[in-house]
C-alpha cells in the first residue's frame, strides 16, 4: 500500500496538509534480520497532547501497516504505548517492505476538535467513526532478501501448471509472481511431463527460453515492476556469476534473446546436440 496524497473530510494530522499546526506525527522504524526471522522495532513520536490524551483514553492507537507486495503478505499491527516490537516470519517477506504508522480511531468520538487545528477549523466539530485516521507517519521502504536460498538456478524460477482445457490454446506466462507461470492445456501439460526429464534441453530451448524472452521484453518496457520478485532475483545472481549487473543499462544495450541465451548458456546448442544423439541412437536401434 502506497500512501498517496488526498483529501479527508475530517483533519488529519499529516506533513502533507496543514490541518495542525505547532504539532507532529511520526516513527522511527527499524528492520533487524534474526534466525528464519526478521525483528521490527517501532517507535512512534507523537507532539500533540489531545490526540496523545486519545490514546491513553483507549479511544485511538497507533497502527503499523506492513506489506511485501511479492510475497502479497500484509499485516497490521496495533500499539496502545509509543514503543512496539513485532516479530515476523523470514518466510513472508520478499523484497520490497513497506510499513506505514497512523493513528486511527477504536471508537466513535463525538465532537472531536483539537486546540491545536489550523484557524480554518475554528468552532467547527466532527463525529469520527471507529477506525478513523487521525495521523499518518512516513512511510518506509525496505528491502530483504530470503535467508540460505539457491536462486541462482534456472529450474528454480518457473513452474508450470495446467489449464483445465483440451482445446488448443497459446501458452501462457505470467509475470507477476515469485515464479514466472507457464500455463499449458491438459495435452501439453501431460506431454510436458512425459518429456521433461529425458529431453529437458529440449524443452528447455522450445517451452523455457522463449519464456526468458518475453520476460526480458517486459523488464525492458517496465523495468521496476519487476525487481522485487524471486524470479528477477534469481536472473541478478545469474548475471553476477559473469560480473554483470542486471539493470535498466543492461537490458537497454542487449537484445532480449541475447540476455535469454545468457542465462541458459546456449540452450539451443545444447537442444541440437541432444536432438543429434537421439536421432543417432535410433539409427543405431534400426
Amino acid at each position: 500500500m502506497d500512501i498517496k496524497y488526498r483529501l479527508y473530510p475530517h483533519p488529519v494530522l499529516w506533513d502533507k496538509n496543514d490541518d495542525y499546526i505547532d504539532s507532529s506525527f511520526d516513527c522511527e522504524i527499524e528492520l533487524t534480520r534474526e534466525i528464519k526471522k526478521f525483528v521490527l522495532q517501532a517507535n512512534f513520536n507523537l507532539r500533540n497532547i489531545e490526540l496523545e490524551k486519545l490514546i491513553k483514553n483507549g479511544q485511538a492507537e497507533y497502527i503499523l501497516h506492513i506489506e511485501s507486495p511479492a510475497s502479497s503478505y500484509r499485516l497490521i499491527e496495533k500499539s496502545q504505548g509509543n514503543k512496539k516490537i513485532i516479530k515476523l516470519a523470514d518466510e513472508h517477506l520478499l523484497g520490497k517492505i513497506s510499513i506505514c504508522p497512523f493513528i486511527v480511531t477504536k471508537e466513535h468520538v463525538i465532537d472531536f476538535t483539537n486546540s491545536n487545528l489550523n484557524e480554518d477549523y475554528n468552532g467547527v466539530n466532527f463525529n469520527l467513526c471507529k477506525g478513523t485516521i487521525l495521523a499518518i507517519g512516513t512511510q518506509q521502504i525496505f528491502k530483504v532478501d530470503k535467508e540460505n536460498e539457491d536462486l541462482s538456478q534456472v529450474p528454480s524460477i518457473f513452474t508450470v501448471y495446467k489449464k483445465e482445457t483440451i482445446e488448443e490454446m497459446p501458452v501462457e506466462i505470467e509475470l507477476n509472481d515469485n515464479k514466472i507461470r507457464i500455463g499449458l492445456n491438459i495435452t501439453d501439460y501431460e506431454n510436458y511431463f512425459l518429456n521433461v526429464q529425458n529431453k529437458a534441453s529440449v524443452i528447455n530451448a522450445f517451452l523455457i527460453y522463449p519464456t526468458l524472452i518475453f520476460a526480458f521484453e517486459r523488464i525492458k518496457e517496465s523495468f521496476d515492476e519487476y525487481t522485487d520478485y524471486r524470479w528477477f532475483k534469481a536472473l541478478e545472481k545469474m548475471f553476477k556469476k559473469y560480473s554483470l549487473e542486471l539493470d535498466e543499462d543492461l537490458v537497454a544495450s542487449k537484445t532480449s534473446i541475447e540476455l535469454a541465451q545468457k542465462v541458459m548458456n546456449l540452450p539451443i546448442s545444447k537442444a541440437l546436440l541432444d536432438v543429434g544423439t537421439t536421432f543417432d541412437n535410433y539409427e543405431e536401434e534400426q
